[in-house]
């Protein structure tokens, strides 16, 4: 099976496709510098395929790529970012505890978002 992810800016939305086929979306939303991650969707048929990892994974190395903090509303994507803490230097060390992840990133292997 083949799962892709593409973004579509113009919706604030990541999308995964499975064989072509619709499988679900990562919303989003430009707050100042970062982007708010607001919900995540799988399809029923889907679940189970790795589709909302890579939905994350996706739109974690879009918000890198394009410089934005992340700020993790959803969820799914605060698990994600627990259960892999390299990528949380991505939300901003002054709203970490926000959203109950760890003010400490515990090791320096990449540098985080200011802020």
């Amino acid at each position: 099976m083949a799962l892709t992810v593409t973004c579509q800016p113009a919706v604030g939305r990541y999308l995964a496709w499975l064989d072509e086929k619709p499988a679900g979306y990562l919303e989003y939303h430009l707050r100042g510098d970062d982007l708010a991650f607001v919900h995540t969707i799988v399809e029923a048929d889907c679940e189970g395929q790795g589709v909302g990892s890579a939905l994350v994974a996706a739109a974690l190395d879009g918000a890198r790529a394009d410089g934005h903090g992340v700020l993790p509303y959803c969820p799914f994507v605060r698990a994600y970012l627990l259960k892999h803490p390299s990528q949380l230097g991505l939300v901003p060390a002054r709203r970490r505890l926000d959203f109950g992840l760890p003010a400490d990133l515990g090791h320096p292997s990449e540098p985080p978002v200011s802020g």
